[in-house]
């Protein structure tokens, strides 16, 4: 994998260290469509939701300088 030219992940194994921002959404959504995801997911991938949680990791960078938020627009409604 390349961030920004500089190759730091190469099968697998983390090459270099790169100081940088990782982008988040702040996704609105009714509740209810968890229950419509995990459905789906246990009909065709036998996976739970939360497999798919990103737990913390070790960064030298503080959250003020490793994370930007970013505002979606409408919040997702299930069956609309």
């Amino acid at each position: 994998m390349f961030k920004n030219g500089i190759c730091v992940v190469q099968d697998g194994v983390v090459q270099t260290r790169t100081h940088g921002t990782t982008q988040t959404l702040a996704v609105s959504y009714e509740p209810s469509i968890k229950r419509e995801l995990q459905a789906y997911y246990d009909q065709f991938y036998n996976l739970h939701l939360d497999n798919f949680k990103v737990g913390d990791v070790s960064f030298k960078q503080t959250d003020g300088q490793r994370f930007v938020g970013h505002q979606l627009g409408k919040p997702y409604f299930a069956g609309v």
